[in-house]
């Protein structure tokens, strides 16, 4: 029966030796991707409302069902051969659906059987193939899978400009100078993966059908809320709301509806704008739809001065916020969810999430999705230290950050920094932040950074360094328990594509990273990816901790050069290599 499936899986059946310890992990590795791509498939199909006849349940549940010592290699190599034939033939299908007829592309399958006398080449030749099968899918996500929600241009004039800095949010802030090359200034020309255009839109329609307790510009917002029971719906008029003190729903747990219209001011003032309570777990906290925010917040006024603080249970949707001169948007509790929010041009953050309190619980399980933020950090506060797009600090847990465009923040794009766990960020698009497009800083295990696309981050005015010129960034960051992932990323520009760090500011190290499966072009003579151990740290290196770089694709200009930095030293590809890393791995020459 399994002959049936094609002369190639036959040939390596009886040709391959079988047992191969070496291989096991990588067939084991593989057979994860094609299920987790599978899955992928299967929502693109649900999505576009197609039905696949080359879908196999019953096969996909055999695949990796039993334990890799109990199979020969070479009938799991005929079972990943047969998925991906198929998993090809759905793409392809899919990619019909989206771009128009397209010619099938049969270079795999004539790769397959090329490389079928040797285990270990058809072992790689198909990890080539079903990377290559995860880009392409990808690309399908971006045309069909929701989009940011547009948000209307931004005003020219951003009222806060002040000099002073504020005090440091709860959370370390370092700016060690561990160095890997020689500072460069040096620009973004990407041409595989052009940096998107930075274009902005409006938000969510505005409801017509609010059911609820009618509000009008002037009225008495407080004593509304403390006059209507829990849960009661508000529906903002179109207008202009003025506060000037905090509006406090306490234990209400309203329905803003401000999608009307609705403009909440804070005259610059040193006040929260919305502020409330958790909800008890499983249920719904303050919900906010639509509506703009901003003016909150002075150079006089306490750092946490922002319009909104939303704690435990709460909805923010199709919401703006904009001018304010410390946080756009400040998330201080668990189950939290936001959603389709545009934050820009303010003062130092866009969003931020952090405890309630010195000594709180950290938030848990807080959703940022299909949001935009961009242009923050409108007081040009240094790009090293405490600003930019967002910061996520004070022992987060679960959060989901996922499908959001993150650009053009005067400092990094997303931020985590403070004993962090179990995060997953993805297919996010960050590009041309100042500083990181993704630092993961003084955090832990169970966390994954997949399918994120970035572009031109982290140039820093072209001052070049291996922890304040780096794409993405894992910091003083222990993955003993959940490991830390970072795969199936695309990266590009002249800075640093990537890079895990050890340094003496903080007591974590580096531990237990293991990098795979993405594509990272180097743009610059003075390029690195890899590892870098500042003030003598060298554990880094070593086996004990577990840090793993391997089946990523290297896009470089000269295939001679020494982008590659490990054990103190700047390397070939050769010498990298040498070192256990990216045993299959590929680096390839761009023109």
């Amino acid at each position: 029966m399994l002959c049936a499936l094609g002369s190639v899986a036959c040939v390596l059946l009886a040709a391959m030796p079988v047992g191969a310890r070496s291989s096991n992990g990588k067939l084991t590795h593989l057979e994860r991707r094609v299920t987790n791509l599978e899955d992928k498939v299967s929502e693109l199909e649900a999505t576009l409302g197609q039905s696949s006849s080359l879908a196999d349940p019953e096969s996909r549940q055999a695949l990796g069902a039993h334990p890799a010592s109990s199979r020969p290699n070479g009938r799991r190599i005929i079972h990943l051969d047969r998925h991906v034939i198929r998993l090809d033939g759905r793409v392809d299908a899919l990619e019909s659906v989206v771009f128009g007829d397209r010619t099938p592309d049969t270079q795999w399958a004539s790769s397959m059987e090329a490389g079928r006398a040797s285990q270990s080449n058809a072992i790689r030749r198909l990890d080539r193939w079903v990377t290559e099968l995860a880009r392409r899918v990808r690309m399908i996500k971006k045309h069909v899978g929701p989009s940011v929600t547009p948000s209307p241009a931004p005003s020219a004039t951003v009222t806060a400009s002040p000099t002073t800095s504020p005090s440091a949010s709860p959370s370390p802030t370092v700016s060690p100078t561990p160095s890997a090359s020689p500072s460069q200034s040096v620009s973004v020309t990407p041409s595989a993966t052009p940096s998107p255009s930075p274009t902005t839109t409006s938000p969510p329609p505005q409801s017509s059908s609010c059911q609820g307790v009618s509000v009008a510009p002037g009225a008495d917002l407080q004593s509304l809320i403390n006059s209507k029971p829990m849960r009661t719906t508000f529906c903002f008029a179109g207008g202009v709301y003025r506060l000037s003190r905090t509006l406090w729903t306490n234990d209400k747990f309203p329905i803003l509806d401000l999608r009307a219209g609705a403009i909440i001011d804070g005259q610059n003032g040193s006040f929260v704008g919305i502020n409330g309570a958790d909800a008890p777990p499983g249920q719904p906290g303050q919900t906010i739809l639509g509506g703009v925010f901003q003016h909150f917040g002075n150079a006089s006024a306490p750092t946490w001065a922002s319009p909104v603080i939303v704690h435990g249970g709460g909805v923010v949707e199709g919401t703006e916020f904009k001018e304010n001169f410390n946080t756009g948007l400040a998330i201080q509790g668990s189950d939290v969810r936001v959603t389709s929010v545009y934050t820009h041009h303010n003062g130092r953050y866009g969003l931020t999430v952090s405890q309630a309190c010195v000594g709180c619980p950290g938030p848990q399980a807080v959703v940022i999705e299909d949001s935009e933020i961009s242009f923050n950090n409108t007081r040009k506060l240094p790009v090293t230290g405490d600003a930019g797009g967002t910061k996520f600090s004070g022992a987060t847990n679960g959060m989901i950050v996922r499908r959001n465009k993150v650009h053009d923040n005067y400092g990094a794009g997303l931020w985590w920094d403070g004993y962090n766990k179990n995060a997953e960020i993805y297919d996010n698009n960050i590009y041309n932040n100042r500083n990181w497009g993704i630092l993961w800083e003084l955090s832990y295990g169970g966390t994954k950074i997949h399918g994120n696309t970035l572009v031109g981050n982290g140039l820093n005015g072209g001052t070049q360094s291996f922890f304040n010129g780096v794409q993405l960034l894992i910091s003083c960051s222990d993955g003993s328990v959940g490991g830390i992932q970072v795969y199936g990323n695309t990266i590009d520009g002249a800075a640093h594509p990537l890079g895990l760090v050890n340094h003496s500011m903080h007591p974590t190290r580096t531990r237990n990273v293991y990098v795979h499966d993405n594509v990272m072009t180097l743009r610059g003579s003075s390029t690195r990816v890899g590892a870098v151990a500042g003030n003598g740290l060298v554990e880094l290196f070593s086996s004990g901790a577990n840090n793993r770089f391997d089946f990523n694709t290297y896009r470089v200009p000269n295939p001679a050069g020494t982008y590659w930095a490990w054990d103190t030293k700047s390397l070939t590809w050769a010498q990298w290599r040498a070192y256990g890393l990216d045993h299959d791995g590929v680096m390839q020459k761009i023109t």
